[in-house]
Parts: C-alpha cells; sequence; structure tokens
C-alpha cells in the first residue's frame, strides 16, 4: 500500500499514514497535490481513482470524489468553484465541486498526450483568471510527439474555459513534470 510521509526540515522521518482501499492488484499510487483551506491534505490515489483528504491531527483519510473508472488523477489546483484534478491518462480536467460531484470540465487533443504520457501539472493563477498546465507530450502534429509544453488556459467569470494556448515548448524527449511559479 502507497504511505503518505512527514519528514522533518532536517531529513528525519516524523510520521506515516497507509492509504486506506487501495486496489493493490492494479497500478497504485498517491500523491499530496494540494491542502484545504483547514489544513488537511488533499490526496490523488490512482488504483481506484479517487480524490481524498488526510487529517494529520486525527490520521483519518476520507474520500471526497471518485474520478470516471480508468482516469489518472495526477495533479490538482483550487480554481474557481471547486478543486481541478489533471487525468494523467485523458486529456481531461475533471472538476471537483463542494460536494464531491466531479464533472468534465476541459477536454483538448492537446492534454491527450502521446504513448501514455500526458498532463502533469497544473496550477490556478487567480489574478489573471487562468490555468497553467504542463503537458509531457503533445499529440496534436504541431511539434514533434516527443516534445512537452506549458499551456495557458483562461477561464471567464462565470467559471468557463476559454481557448488553450501554448506558452511554452520543451526539447524532444524532455517530458516535463510539474512547475512551480515564483
Amino acid at each position: 500500500p502507497s504511505k503518505v510521509v512527514e519528514w522533518s526540515a532536517g531529513g528525519t522521518l516524523l510520521r506515516s499514514w497507509t492509504v486506506p482501499g487501495q486496489d493493490l492488484d492494479a497500478d497504485h499510487g498517491v500523491q499530496v497535490a494540494h491542502e484545504t483551506a483547514d489544513g488537511e491534505l488533499v490526496l490523488l490515489e490512482i488504483s481506484r481513482s479517487r480524490v481524498m483528504t488526510l487529517d494529520t491531527r486525527t490520521g483519518r483519510f476520507r474520500t471526497v470524489a471518485r474520478l470516471p473508472e480508468g482516469a489518472v488523477p495526477n495533479f490538482a489546483t483550487w480554481g474557481p468553484r471547486g478543486l481541478y484534478v489533471t487525468d494523467y491518462g485523458d486529456g481531461v480536467i475533471w472538476r471537483v465541486r463542494r460536494d464531491g460531484r466531479v464533472q468534465e470540465w476541459f477536454r483538448a487533443p492537446e492534454l491527450d498526450g502521446v504513448a501514455g504520457f500526458g498532463t502533469t501539472g497544473i496550477r490556478w493563477m487567480k489574478g489573471r483568471r487562468e490555468l497553467l498546465v504542463a503537458q509531457q507530450t503533445l499529440g496534436t502534429g504541431a511539434t514533434l510527439p516527443t516534445n512537452g509544453a506549458l499551456l495557458r488556459l483562461p477561464v471567464d467569470r462565470h467559471g468557463r474555459p476559454g481557448e488553450l494556448s501554448t506558452l511554452w515548448t520543451s526539447a524532444p524527449g524532455d517530458l516535463p513534470d510539474g512547475f512551480g511559479v515564483a
């Protein structure tokens, strides 16, 4: 089973929590993707396509939402009207509403990826009303299929996605995985 671990600033293992309910016969893993306003960790668990929370004070896990079967949740960001979750295995950004309902919010061929290398990062840019999305490979024919990209997706005041555009393209084979904004 996958574990969430906490380390001290000096590198000492402080605590760990074993993720419950994983399908150990399937591909499985967990990623701490974000946190809630009250400090719980937001986890993406791939064997059952779950969005979970972990209260580190009590050690309690809670399943908040389930993405459709076969979805591979990979990165998440809080944005307008919910949590936005990338799907590494499909060209989709899912929106998880505060009540746990999941909807396919955005789909584009640029997010499909090639040979299983899909979307690898997402970040809500509040002041700019846009999402930045990282993609390991592009299967659109505009570049070599092994080029990755950082993409921009504007969001209107009603929470609807605009037109996807490319901010940066990687060299072939770089396979960009995640990004930060400073």
